[in-house]
C-alpha cells in the first residue's frame, strides 16, 4: 500500500534528467580534478602522439593538443580541458534532447542505472574524461539525428569522415563502427 502511493508520485523521465544532471556535474568536476592532478592519468590518455617514437593507434589527440599549445602558449591541461569540457557537455546535452519525446519506463531507467549506464560512471572515477565520450558523443548524434528524420546525404558523409577522424583517437571506434553501419542510410526523397 505504501509502495504503491509512493510509485504514484514517482516520475521516471524527471529521475532521468536528474540523473542525466548529476552525472554530468560529478564527470566535469572531476575531469578537472584529474587534469590537474599531480598524477595525470586521464590527461595522459589525450596526450598520447606521434611524435614520441612512431605511429600509435590514438595519437592525434596528442598531436593536435601540442600542436595548439605550441600556437597559443596555454598549458596543456587547460586545452585539454577546455576539448573535454565541450565534448562531455555536448554527449549529456545531446542525450537530453534524444529521450526528450521517448517513453521512458522502469527498465529503461534500469540500464542507466547498471554498471554499463551512468552509474558506471558515478562508480568509477577515473573513467571521467576519457576519449570514448568522442564516440558517444557521436553516435548520440547520429542517433538523434536519425530520430529526427534530420539525417542527409551531408550529414552522413560528415560521419563517416568523423567516425574515420575518431578512428585515430580510439580504438573502441573499430568496435562500434558496426553500429553506424547497421543505421538505416538516408535516402534521396522527391519533394
Amino acid at each position: 500500500m505504501m509502495i504503491d502511493r509512493a510509485t504514484q508520485y514517482f516520475n521516471t523521465k524527471i529521475f532521468i534528467y536528474f540523473l542525466i544532471a548529476v552525472t554530468a556535474v560529478y564527470t566535469l568536476v572531476f575531469t578537472w580534478y584529474y587534469n590537474f592532478k599531480d598524477d595525470g592519468y586521464i590527461l595522459a590518455d589525450w596526450l598520447i602522439n606521434y611524435q614520441d617514437g612512431g605511429f600509435k593507434r590514438r595519437g592525434l589527440s596528442g598531436s593536435f593538443f601540442f600542436l595548439l599549445q605550441d600556437l597559443t602558449g596555454l598549458r596543456l591541461n587547460y586545452l585539454v580541458y577546455f576539448a573535454q569540457f565541450l565534448i562531455i557537455s555536448g554527449f549529456f546535452l545531446m542525450y537530453t534532447k534524444l529521450i526528450r519525446y521517448k517513453v521512458t519506463d522502469l527498465l529503461y531507467l534500469s540500464l542507466l542505472l547498471s554498471p554499463v549506464g551512468f552509474v558506471g560512471l558515478l562508480n568509477t572515477v577515473t573513467y571521467v574524461g576519457k576519449k570514448e565520450f568522442i564516440v558517444f558523443l557521436i553516435f548520440t548524434w547520429f542517433v538523434y539525428l536519425l530520430n529526427n528524420d534530420k539525417l542527409s546525404k551531408n550529414k552522413e558523409y560528415l560521419f563517416c569522415i568523423a567516425i574515420f577522424t575518431a578512428t585515430f583517437l580510439h580504438e573502441v571506434v573499430l568496435f562500434l563502427r558496426s553500429v553506424f553501419s547497421h543505421c538505416p542510410i538516408s535516402e534521396e526523397r522527391e519533394v
